[in-house]
């Protein structure tokens, strides 16, 4: 037990090192604390750097960019998959197909999506390509029409830059 100046009997040691508490007297104020030179540098302010919850300004929540994913323009065409309509089945190379539904879209879609790689975009990139509306149309029209030479030309907005990457 560390003994202070007044617990320490006239005949103590000189010892400084077992005198390095304050007894409740000689404790400073806090009034003392803040009026001391080193306590606030100049130009500051004594609240400078305290973060308090009136300080902060209000949180903006992120805002919500338009969807402009070959996906999204797909459904508000209607090149979208289409669930089941009547439960009716059909076998098709041993495959049980809903007669009336799109598992994978129209083949419209399917085929722009194979001529600009936004499949493989989607893979690399972990997000959809985005894309105008229109430019979404022109794809779907360049996938369904040939050049002069019989070629499909892909619509070049609409294409992926990770076009023939592989999946």
């Amino acid at each position: 037990m560390k003994k202070t100046s007044k617990d320490a009997p006239e005949t103590a040691p000189t010892d400084t090192s077992v005198l390095t508490e304050f007894a409740p007297s000689e404790q400073p104020s806090a009034a003392d604390i803040a009026a001391s030179p080193e306590a606030i540098p100049p130009g500051a302010t004594p609240d400078a750097g305290e973060d308090k919850p009136d300080d902060k300004p209000p949180e903006k929540k992120p805002e919500e960019k338009p969807d402009n994913s070959p996906r999204a323009h797909a459904v508000a065409l209607g090149y979208a998959p289409r669930p089941r309509k009547n439960g009716l089945t059909a076998s098709i190379n041993g495959a049980r197909v809903e007669i009336g539904s799109r598992p994978r879209g129209s083949w419209q879609h399917e085929a722009a999506s194979i001529l600009h790689g936004w499949q493989e975009h989607l893979h690399h990139t972990g997000e959809h390509i985005q894309i105008t509306r229109a430019d979404y149309e022109l794809a779907l029209e360049a996938a369904t029409k040939t050049d002069e030479a019989g070629n499909y030309v892909p619509h070049q907005p609409a294409l992926s830059p990770h076009k023939g990457k592989g999946l």
